[in-house]
């Protein structure tokens, strides 16, 4: 194995008020896009789930996850193909992690600029933020989560 995939980048671990602002942003850039389609279908109405969901699926790339739960901690993994681990924001709080990134791209058929990643995972069970780990390996984030013990 070569240098390069042995290292482990760091993505940012932020608290969830610049997570819940990138959110609000990235709802704000839907919704001008929807509106932009709506616009460019002649302003016909009855369309307006079809134009928030097509304009979600431009902006928003989708987030494969993986997890294993044991005793101890929940392991998280999310493929973040295209994404640089400084791209990438993690909110991680006690009942819920969100994973969130920016990637610039360019799409010529949409004129879209950028590549989000948002995806909100609700936890059962109560983590510890202070002790879970992340890092990008490959193209693979790694989460590990270690439960509060009961």
């Amino acid at each position: 194995m070569t240098a390069k995939y042995q290292k482990t980048a760091r993505p940012q671990i932020l608290d969830s008020a610049a997570v819940v602002s990138r959110m609000e942003n990235l709802q704000r850039a839907i919704a001008e896009r929807a509106y932009s389609l709506f616009e460019l279908r002649g302003g016909e109405d009855g369309h307006d789930v079809e134009d928030w969901l097509t304009a979600e699926s431009e902006l928003i790339q989708p987030l494969e996850l993986q997890i294993e739960e044991t005793d101890s901690e929940l392991n998280v993994q999310a493929n973040v193909a295209g994404f640089q681990a400084e791209n990438i924001l993690l909110s991680i709080e006690p009942r819920e992690v969100i994973i969130s990134g920016t990637n610039e791209v360019s799409n010529e058929s949409t004129g879209q600029k950028a590549a989000e990643l948002f995806h909100t995972l609700r936890l059962p069970y109560e983590i510890d933020p202070n002790r879970a780990t992340a890092g990008v390996r490959e193209e693979v984030l790694y989460l590990t989560l270690p439960r509060v013990p009961e």
